[in-house]
């Protein structure tokens, strides 16, 4: 029975029988209860903090800094994405803090830099920084954040050397008190204090099924040129 239980769940509700996937895809539900991440996971975790915390002193100075991605979408009713298209930034301080602003001033897709203070990877930095460890998923409000760094495809995420990748999940807590998985996102940060990218994400992918039918999902990727 107990494993009947976490490979399936029922849960009836009032328009009838509802079976809950358990699971990492959109729309699947995933168990909340926290874990504390550990070993090698975790050492890659700090690592990217670390980046992150060292790359966020020295914006200041990085203010006007050029930066080319490679950027494609998909909208709900897409089967695959848009061609490449490429958006040249620069880095500005704006009242929002650093982005990665367009030539005519319009903010890029994925225009937030994953600072200390903003970002994806801002939660978790922020857990690491004060207690020292750290535990997926994060709660906020309703939402839940799940991290990882294992089981990343290379499709998602395909890492080279100085570079690792983090999948996060997020989901709303849904009536069974599961978290059904709405969106995910691949970041890849470099890690080489060589090439002026430390603590800079080289390529990001997002997918979610926010705001699509039933079934249909939206996406956008880039890759740092």
């Amino acid at each position: 029975m107990k494993l009947a239980y976490f490979s399936l769940f029922i849960f009836i509700l009032a328009c009838g029988r509802v079976e809950l996937k358990v699971g990492d895809k959109l729309g699947d539900f995933k168990n909340v209860s926290p874990l504390t991440l550990g070993g090698q996971e975790l050492e890659l975790l700090k690592s990217i903090c670390s980046s992150i915390s060292q790359k966020t002193s020295a914006l200041p100075v990085l203010v006007n800094s050029s930066f080319t991605f490679s950027y494609s979408s998909r909208s709900c009713e897409d089967e695959s994405y848009s061609a490449p298209v490429d958006f040249l930034t620069t880095i500005q301080n704006s009242f929002n803090g650093y982005r990665f602003l367009k030539s005519d001033g319009t903010s890029f897709y994925f225009s937030d830099l994953e600072t200390t203070d903003s970002g994806t990877m801002s939660l978790f930095c922020k857990q690491l920084n004060e207690a020292q460890s750290l535990q997926s998923p994060i709660q906020a409000g309703q939402e839940y954040s799940f991290i990882s760094t294992t089981g990343i495809s290379s499709e998602d995420c395909a890492i080279s050397e100085n570079e690792v990748c983090v999948e996060i999940s997020k989901g709303t807590q849904d009536l069974s008190g599961l978290a059904k998985i709405h969106t995910k996102e691949w970041i890849k940060f470099s890690l080489n204090p060589l090439n002026g990218r430390k603590g800079f994400f080289t390529s990001k992918k997002l997918i979610t099924s926010m705001g699509c039918p039933e079934g249909k999902l939206l996406g956008h990727k880039a890759n740092l040129k």
